[in-house]
């Protein structure tokens, strides 16, 4: 019995079957996922079939087996044809007519193998039994041969002929890919019997290719969008160089340890513990590290360019004179586009609000234009809804944008224009656009290199609004410009209403006390069954305090599902704020999240006031809080995350400093015990009833005493 044999099989057969459930029950699924579940299923009974021949069973019932092994293995190779006739997913698809005429031979061939002795016989030899050849076996070798080189070849021919260029490169590896995956069967299958001297043991190398591929295609139709596959490569490769680092000499501890104890010298099951924690240890903490710089290979170079880039975006500052800054900010944030990133061209337009166009204003190498920049045009839509980074090859491998593939992918593509970067005010209308030429090795953007860019568009944008609003402050002579700046600033980003979600109920109590600054809450969708709640208190530093407000306004704002968790969010918060060269001060704030499927809060605080749940079954208040340092403090700090299940429903709130901080005419201050006992006395009221109480209550209270401070509360009852 062959135990190596059995645990590669089923470690594979385990994740075959994760690939198989996952690709049927995903979100966006196609007619590739649902095919590539059914080659995992097919490969799951390849691989327990595997398990099967390696197990101690009667001799006919191995024999069956093994023609079950060699039979669904043609069947899994034939399917993996078909896959690439499938892939990618935006591509036309055979007729019924081809597929049914690569299909049927393969599955007869594969059937015959199983149900009859014509390809196979079975051949006794003591205990054992092997599969002898007849005049018919080569019928199934040139079908596996068949379906290897239909891979290959359907693949390069894709290579050559689509349009999107991300794949022209990526179907080349993965062409690769499966020929690794072929050189490993065939090897194995000639190398391991002749090491071994036992037949079976070819089906370690069959399975090993096997679930190779499933790992390899897996990963191509799940990111598709920005597929990287050499990328891909080298995360398999380092994984599997650095389990056999880890495992193997622990192994050979293991066994010299069982060779000295037959030899009379054991050596203590203690030591044998001590030598392999030591070497994981010393390993862990100084091998790991060398390895994976080892196979990220460029991609450390490329981490330290985009480390010195955004250092540079970072020390852009304002020097008062607006003419020489812009000159200066284009020129840091632009010009090294083209010296870290090897782009060969870069044009920016920005908005003329006059002229109600986009016109060019930065750039290097040869202006890019694309005709038509009118606000109505149709590639002004296409980026107004679309909201962020566009790589052409998206209009291939996004849904959203494959309505203007053959309006918009065309102009770009006809213009020389590689990706698209629009950028927005807080109100999300659209105030510039930069086009990028291709790279200057003349292959497509990488995923990396794609990240980035979406990282350097917010910066870019950021920037470029809170320039814009200073300039605009310049420009505005009149007395007391920063309260009503500010008051301004207040009035586009709090909203009237907070955004919400079936299962839970938000109002709010705003009282808007401050002159130069003061409070900011905000909710947003995080998904279809999820939302998140946002406060802070950007304290009383003037227009810092509206520039501070705005850019956490932009974070929150600009994607919200792909800062899924509070932490994330607070930390991306963090890093800007940080960064910002608008502002120098800090920020207290609060941010949780909600999921009415799950009835999950998950929380996190930066040195904020804690949310305060009351659980009225149990008629008990609790406390929600982290421990977290303000935003700005420390650029690097990453913020701690809770959660707490709602089982039985429950109504909370969260304050600002304002709220506690009122006085009345005795001196005595307003504390948050005033609304825990209002919440019990009034359990049955809505939250917006509830708020029209507190503000009658509060304001009762401080009733002729002024307040310089932002009152503001969040409530929510979660039904």
């Amino acid at each position: 019995m062959f135990y190596t044999e059995i645990a590669i099989a089923s470690a594979a057969l385990i994740i075959v079957l994760y690939y198989a459930v996952t690709n049927l029950a995903g979100k966006g699924r196609s007619g590739i996922n649902m095919l590539f579940s059914v080659t995992c299923l097919i490969a799951a009974a390849f691989f327990a079939s595997s398990i099967f021949i390696n197990a101690p069973v009667p001799i006919p019932y191995g024999y069956f087996g093994m023609k079950v092994f060699i039979g669904l293995g043609l069947f899994f190779v034939q399917m993996t044809f078909h896959l690439t006739q499938f892939f990618p997913r935006w591509e036309s698809r055979p007729g019924l007519w081809f597929f049914l005429l690569s299909f049927v031979p393969g599955f007869l061939v594969a059937v015959a193998t199983i149900g009859t002795d014509y390809i196979f016989s079975g051949v006794v030899e003591g205990n054992t039994v092997t599969l002898g050849l007849t005049r018919f076996s080569s019928v199934y070798f040139f079908e596996i041969a068949l379906y290897g080189a239909g891979f290959a070849i359907v693949t390069a021919i894709k290579a050559r002929r689509l349009v999107n260029p991300s794949f022209k490169f990526q179907m080349n590896y993965l062409i690769a890919g499966y020929c690794v995956c072929l050189i490993i069967a065939a090897a194995s299958w000639l190398a391991l019997p002749a090491f071994s001297g036992v037949e079976i043991a070819k089906s370690a190398g069959a399975v090993l290719s096997g679930v190779l591929f499933l790992v390899i295609f897996n990963y191509a139709i799940s990111a598709d969008r920005t597929i990287d596959l050499v990328q891909h490569y080298r995360k398999i490769i380092g994984g599997a160089v650095l389990f056999l680092l880890l495992s193997v000499p622990v192994f050979f501890i293991i066994h010299y340890s069982e060779v000295l104890e037959r030899g009379g010298n054991p050596i203590p099951t203690v030591g044998v513990a001590f030598l392999s924690f030591l070497y994981l240890f010393i390993f862990y903490r100084f091998g790991k590290p060398a390895v994976e710089r080892f196979f990220k290979g460029e991609s450390i170079g490329f981490e330290a360019k985009v480390g010195e880039f955004f250092q540079e975006m970072s020390q852009i500052s304002h020097t008062g004179d607006w003419e020489r800054f812009w000159g200066i900010f284009f020129e840091k944030s632009i010009f090294p586009l083209e010296t870290r990133f090897a782009i060969t061209r870069a044009s920016f337009h920005s908005y003329d609000q006059s002229a109600d166009r986009y016109f060019y204003s930065f750039g290097f190498g040869e202006k890019l234009s694309v005709g038509d920049m009118g606000k109505k045009s149709e590639l002004v839509e296409c980026l107004t809804e679309y909201g962020g980074l566009i790589d052409i090859s998206f209009f291939f491998t996004d849904e959203r944008l494959a309505s203007r593939r053959e309006s918009v992918y065309d102009v770009l593509r006809t213009n020389g224009v590689s990706v698209v970067l629009p950028f927005f005010n807080f109100s999300r209308e659209l105030i510039g656009i930069m086009f990028l030429g291709e790279l200057k090795t003349g292959k497509p953007y990488t995923v990396e290199l794609l990240h980035t860019l979406e990282v350097y568009r917010i910066q870019f944008e950021l920037a470029l609004v809170n320039a814009i609003m200073l300039e605009d402050i310049k420009h505005t002579q009149v007395s007391e410009h920063d309260k009503l700046v500010l008051k301004n600033i207040k009035g586009k980003i709090i909203p009237r209403e907070l955004a919400t979600i079936e299962g839970i109920r938000l109002s709010t109590l705003y009282v808007d006390n401050s002159e130069f600054g003061g409070d900011y809450f905000d909710s947003v969708m995080t998904g279809s069954d999820s939302i998140g709640i946002f406060i802070c208190n950007t304290a009383d530093a003037g227009v810092e305090s509206g520039l501070l407000s705005l850019e956490l306004y932009s974070v929150l704002h600009n994607d919200p599902q792909k800062l899924d968790t509070p932490d994330k969010m607070l930390n991306a918060m963090n890093w800007v704020v940080s960064t910002s060269r608008f502002s120098e001060k800090y920020v207290q704030a609060f941010y949780m999240i909600y999921n009415r499927l799950s009835r999950n809060l998950m929380y996190s605080s930066a040195a904020f006031n804690p949310c305060v749940l009351f659980d009225m079954s149990r008629d008990v208040f609790s406390e929600l809080d982290t421990k977290g340092i303000p935003l700005g403090v420390d650029k690097n700090f990453v913020y701690e995350m809770r959660s707490i299940k709602i089982v039985s429903g429950g109504f909370g709130f969260i304050h600002s400093d304002g709220l506690i901080s009122a006085m009345n005419k005795d001196g005595s201050a307003y504390s948050s015990g005033r609304i825990k006992d209002m919440l019990r006395l009034n359990i049955g009221d809505s939250p917006a009833v509830l708020a029209r109480k507190l503000h009658r209550d509060f304001t009762s209270f401080t009733e002729g005493q002024e307040m310089m401070a932002d009152v503001s509360v969040v409530l929510f009852r979660i039904d």
